[in-house]
């Protein structure tokens, strides 16, 4: 049986010190999102990119099979 532990008031330094340590974690938290977002969005360029490659060089050849 475990026995139950009074809790005592934290002390304003305690409660500044958590309030800071969340403080920090949500700037990392937003940092990486943003990171994430800036990554998301260059492969979606580069899909984009392989996609309209890849689309042009069919229809070049479907032209060129068509001319002959």
């Amino acid at each position: 049986m475990t026995t139950k532990r009074e809790k005592t008031p934290r002390t304003l330094h305690q409660l500044e010190m958590s309030l800071h340590r969340a403080s920090l974690a949500l700037g990392r938290a937003q940092f990486s999102t943003r990171q994430a977002k800036k990554a998301e969005e260059k492969a979606k360029a580069a899909y984009r990119k392989a996609k309209g490659e890849l689309w042009a060089r069919m229809a070049a050849m479907q032209a060129g099979k068509a001319g002959e």
